[in-house]
């Protein structure tokens, strides 16, 4: 089983399996970062993203994401947990209910 416990891991294994997700231009259009917080529960990863979108000149609020990686499938699933899209307006909010994980 694939052990991942950094941002270093997570970025390295979804590169590795052809995922997108960590680009730079990715990243860098939604205005995307990784969180240091990463929970792995057998071949479940939970980590925080945040993102803070601009049109026109005008930045939204940053926004918080609890985000799931399922290491079970043969290809990289990355899916919205907790308030999915409306998102979390603090990274200490989301933390808090990314550690909820842990004693599932």
């Amino acid at each position: 089983m694939e052990t991942i416990n950094t941002k270093k891991d997570l970025v390295q294994y979804i590169e590795r399996n052809g995922s997108h997700f960590f680009d730079s231009d990715t990243k860098r259009f939604f205005r995307s970062r990784l969180l240091d917080t990463i929970v792995q529960k057998n071949q479940l990863v939970y980590f925080v993203t945040s993102e803070q979108f601009e049109f026109l000149g005008h930045c939204e609020p940053r926004l918080y994401t609890i985000r799931k990686l399922d290491l079970s499938t043969d290809r990289v699933n990355i899916t919205e947990v907790g308030k999915g899209f409306q998102g979390y307006k603090t990274a200490k909010e989301a933390k808090r209910e990314l550690h909820k994980f842990e004693g599932f």
